[in-house]
């Protein structure tokens, strides 16, 4: 992050939405909050900010359409699993990514 903006290189890989429907209006704010988290379990980022990272997940739902009432569980999940969580773990293995020729995520050919 360099003054608020998140940046994702071509090839960055994450899991798209834990434990959720993986739609539309759900995998761009995946991405958004999964960069802060990966940086808070790496200790690259201040735990400060994980309530930030979560509201910036509920408002990029919001903005790309998502119904309020699941934005709303979306948030409220996110929230109760940091708060059954003393530690945020991260799992750095690829599960899906996009590479830059492709539109859709694949779980093979990740850079």
């Amino acid at each position: 992050m360099i003054d608020g903006t998140i940046i994702a290189e071509i090839g960055y890989a994450w899991d798209f939405a834990t434990g959720a429907f993986n739609t539309d209006t759900i995998k761009r704010a995946s991405l958004a909050h999964d960069i802060p988290c990966q940086a808070i379990a790496e200790g690259k980022l201040d735990p400060k900010w994980q309530p930030v990272a979560d509201k910036l997940l509920k408002g990029i739902c919001l903005r790309d359409g998502m119904w309020k009432v699941r934005a709303w569980w979306v948030y409220r999940a996110v929230r109760a699993y940091q708060k059954r969580k003393k530690r945020i773990l991260f799992e750095a293995h690829p599960i899906k990514c996009i590479p830059a020729e492709r539109s859709e995520p694949v779980t093979k050919g990740c850079a």
